[in-house]
């Protein structure tokens, strides 16, 4: 068996040159045969492990240039990862290996003849064998095999017996080697980072190994600044390393609110390897912003102005295309009345629904009209409006048992909290006294009392204060308990006011009746009296 020892040459993606760079790969061979082995013809081709070359792609034998190398997201980090194969054929040969890790098995067929001519049969022979001296085990190999019997082989024997079938296999071993642009960690994102001054930053550093990796070798990715010296706590940074996949770690770096020192050269290295090292730069936008006042004396007649302004920290080999500084509103477009010239804001005829927060952004545009990029940092500059509380009614009545809510409608930036007391008393929540935050922006505004006593009837005051005006504002309710049955006792009162009339009635009615009888019984006597009939006799009729 002949081995192709190959001299490889690889290159080396570079972050910074990007995708207008071009990469040179060589691969070379030589063979170790017999001196009676000739070859009918030599080839050296070029493929990839996973997809076909692109235009991009010069194979010239024994080199490879690739124009405008891509950085994808392959094995190593490079979509250019590059196969080199060589094979040589004979005429009517064949073999195919199969490859298993660095094992390869080979099946070997051919046609044996006797030296009488007479007939052929197939002869299969499996080989075994182990590369150690492969250049890489990811090698592929290609197989070329051609029976060739000598003179001397047709007449004496291989093992030097007197058989008249004698056989002479020559193999050829063809091997190919992988040649890949070498890889490296990769930070992922863009490289150039922007963060605003008093942000919380993060970054991801991913490594991909072509051997197995062990716990052990989780913390030996790790982020330098441009010195090599390591970010850790001394510095308010901190590394946490994971494990994603048997032959891929990743490190994440993370500060909570960066300031312009923190701007700079960050390197992601694996083992410390100045070689294979990662680089980005960040930039850190520090605004200085000049808020307003909304004044409730001038009311809708005032002007405000707001201002925004900015530096940036970063490294003299970042440059900016463009910048641009704009405004907008955390809930609502801007209106007509709204005019920005750049750095500041100019509000005409203020209205009390124009306080809250206003959103400065610096958008930055890098990298040209070939690999343009851009990222946009904000900051927040209030118009700030004393609290305010809207229209609330100064008593209410409830009933026993019922639930009641009161709602502080309070208005103002900064947002306003709410605090509660009752007949001059800090209220403290319960059970069933709870506190509750209206629109999610004013904390503890609404108050809600459930299954009413006796007990919680009295005077309720709500107070709203923000940072800026820390006096605040007021408003009072008053809430009145009545028993629950009190609907009941006017309507008792006014049944026993009909039973005591029916009563009444029916007593009058009564003796009247009587009155009638015993005034019927009298007027009989009197019109039936016959005895002075026809008789000159007075009659006096006589009334009691």
């Amino acid at each position: 068996m002949n081995h192709l020892p190959f001299t490889n040459t690889p290159d080396e993606y570079n972050m910074t040159a990007g995708d207008k760079q071009t990469n040179t790969l060589k691969c070379t061979y030589v063979v170790e045969k017999e001196d009676t082995d000739t070859w009918d013809k030599e080839e050296l081709m070029w493929t990839r492990k996973d997809q076909s070359l692109t235009a991009r792609h010069k194979a010239n034998n024994s080199m490879l240039v690739i124009e405008n190398t891509v950085l994808g997201n392959l094995q190593r980090g490079h979509s250019d990862t590059t196969v080199a194969s060589a094979s040589t054929s004979y005429v009517n040969s064949s073999n195919e290996p199969t490859v298993d890790g660095s094992t390869v098995q080979y099946q070997t067929n051919w046609t044996t003849t006797d030296s009488n001519g007479g007939t052929t049969k197939p002869v299969t022979q499996n080989v075994m064998t182990t590369e150690a001296s492969t250049p890489n085990p990811e090698a592929i190999y290609d197989i070329k095999v051609e029976p060739k019997l000598s003179k001397n082989q047709r007449r004496f024997g291989h093992r030097k017996t007197m058989i008249q079938e004698k056989v002479f296999v020559l193999f050829a071993l063809m091997a190919a080697t992988l040649c890949v642009t070498q890889g490296s960690p990769v930070i992922l994102g863009k490289g150039t980072k922007v963060f605003a001054s008093g942000a919380n930053m993060s970054m991801v550093c991913e490594y991909n190994s072509s051997s197995m990796l062990t716990q052990s070798d989780i913390q030996k990715l790790k982020f330098y600044d441009k010195g090599g010296n390591e970010y850790d706590g001394t510095r308010n940074f901190m590394q946490s390393y994971s494990m994603i996949s048997s032959n891929k770690i990743a490190t994440t770096l993370t500060k909570e609110s960066l300031d312009r020192p923190d701007a700079g050269t960050y390197q992601c290295r694996y083992d410390n390897q100045e070689a294979g090292k990662f680089l980005v730069t960040v930039a850190i936008v520090e605004f200085t912003t000049t808020p307003d006042e909304y004044n409730m004396t001038a009311g809708d007649k005032q002007t405000n102005t707001l201002k925004c302004n900015y530096v940036v920290e970063k490294e003299d080999s970042v440059t900016w295309d463009k910048e641009e500084l704009m405004w907008s509103r955390e809930d609502q477009p801007l209106s007509a009345r709204h005019k920005a010239n750049n750095s500041v804001l100019v509000i005409e005829n203020t209205e009390w629904t124009d306080i809250g927060p206003y959103t400065c952004s610096a958008k930055l545009t890098w990298g040209g009209v070939g690999n343009p990029s851009s990222e946009t940092v904000s900051t927040m500059v209030p118009l700030n409006g004393a609290p305010k509380i809207g229209k609330m009614d100064t008593s209410k009545n409830v009933v026993q048992e019922d639930d009641l809510e009161i709602k502080c409608d309070v208005t103002g930036y900064p947002y306003p909290s709410v605090t509660w007391k009752k007949d001059g008393q800090p209220l403290t929540p319960n059970k069933r006294i709870t506190l509750s935050s209206a629109d999610g922006k004013y904390t503890n505004a609404i108050l809600n009392i459930n299954n009413l006593e006796f007990e919680d009837k009295g005077e309720y005051t709500c107070n709203a204060t923000n940072s800026v005006y820390p006096g605040g504002k007021t408003a009072t309710i008053v809430i009145r308990v009545k028993d629950k049955l009190a609907a009941l006792w006017p309507f008792l009162g006014i049944v026993a006011e009909v039973i005591v009339l029916c009563v009444i009635i029916f007593i009058y009615e009564k003796k009247r009746s009587r009155e009638m009888e015993d005034e019927a019984d009298g007027g009989d006597e009197v019109v039936n009296s016959d005895d002075h009939k026809g008789k000159d006799v007075r009659q006096r009729n006589i009334r009691t």
